[in-house]
């Protein structure tokens, strides 16, 4: 609880490494003040909105040539083929 105080962030890493955001309760019990924990809590969402358009961006530029219309076009065969494959296994 501390060190969220102190560093003012509100993340944790769950068992498989992703990073999760404190639940809402504990939020409540560590800054129990409202205008704090609502000034945190719009600080913490401009960070994670701003790492997940970098790692965006850094997608992009690694595996699609900075290109928008060929990371959508593979999210949509990748969509097509688990559609097929659902398709498939349902069949009798």
């Amino acid at each position: 609880g501390v060190h969220h105080i102190t560093t003012e962030d509100l993340t944790v890493k769950d068992i498989n490494g992703n990073t999760q955001r404190l639940p809402k309760a504990f939020l409540k019990r560590l800054f129990t003040n409202k205008e704090d924990r609502i000034e945190v809590s719009l600080k913490s969402f401009e960070e994670f909105k701003a790492n997940k358009i970098k790692d965006y961006q850094r997608l992009l530029k690694k595996h699609y040539n900075n290109s928008h219309i060929q990371y959508m076009q593979s999210i949509e065969s990748d969509h097509k083929r688990k559609i097929k494959t659902i398709n498939n296994n349902e069949k009798l």
